[in-house]
């Protein structure tokens, strides 16, 4: 069965075409209702340069070509294992990513995070941003760094509005209803052929008892003979046995013999 078979069927069976859309469309819907809106929160921190390198009253804006390497520790560090498992402990359906924007040439790190609450959003940022000074100090101290030499962060943007993404829904809802749809047209095209061939066997057993039944009445060669200078299409009307005694006959057969 090829596609215009199919694009056929549909039409022949149109109501169960309609009861599959709709309940394609009904499926779709509840699983968008099930997956629900995904709430993203976007923070960006820009890390600054340490009061030792640009002296007291200088302007730590111009000293920033220096840090891409903090920003790449940084962001290694922010996406550890550990952080993984702190956010994953209270928020388990929560998802974060700390990278380093690419879009800009300057030492910028950008906290993004998905969660299932505008509130579980907004606390997963502010918890991550709050990581940041801590992480800061850690790395440099480790490595011995003087507090006056320590570079330093400052948050750019703020998160006080979520966005309300629907991506996710939006994907789940298509996956169901096209699943729908197809499972629609496979089941018309199943329930017509299934009807289609009940049909051939009807008409078939309907042709062959109608076959048996003209072999049982069909006149022999020698009942189209007739009898001597009878004409052939009176043949068919004397019965299918040659011996039939006179007093065997029908009315109908009497009254053919005479006429003939």
């Amino acid at each position: 069965m090829d596609l215009l078979d199919v694009g056929r069927a549909l039409l022949r069976l149109w109501w169960l075409t309609l009861l599959g859309v709709v309940l394609a469309v009904a499926g779709a819907g509840l699983a968008m209702v099930a997956v629900g809106p995904v709430y993203e929160v976007k923070a960006t921190v820009l890390l600054l340069p340490p009061v030792a390198s640009t002296g007291p009253g200088a302007n730590p804006y111009l000293g920033l070509s220096g840090l891409d390497e903090v920003v790449d520790v940084l962001t290694r560090s922010m996406t550890s294992q550990s952080v993984g498992d702190q956010v994953a402990a209270r928020w388990p359906q929560a998802e974060f990513v700390v990278e380093r924007d690419l879009n800009s040439s300057g030492p910028i790190m950008i906290v993004t995070v998905d969660a299932k609450s505008a509130a579980d959003a907004t606390d997963i940022t502010q918890q991550l941003v709050d990581l940041v000074p801590t992480t800061l100090e850690a790395l440099q101290s480790s490595a011995g760094v003087r507090s006056r030499s320590m570079v330093t962060h400052t948050v750019l943007t703020k998160f006080d509005r979520p966005e309300v993404v629907h991506s996710d829904q939006i994907r789940v809802g298509l996956a169901a209803a096209a699943a729908g749809l197809v499972g629609t047209a496979f089941l018309v095209a199943l329930v017509d052929g299934r009807i289609g061939a009940r049909r051939r066997r009807s008409k078939e057993a309907d042709d062959q008892a109608a076959a048996e039944l003209s072999w049982n009445w069909a006149p022999t060669a020698t009942d189209d003979a007739g009898p001597a200078g009878a004409p052939a299409e009176d043949a068919a009307l004397r019965p299918a046995e040659e011996d039939a005694a006179p007093e065997q006959w029908s009315v109908e057969e009497r009254q053919a013999r005479v006429d003939a």
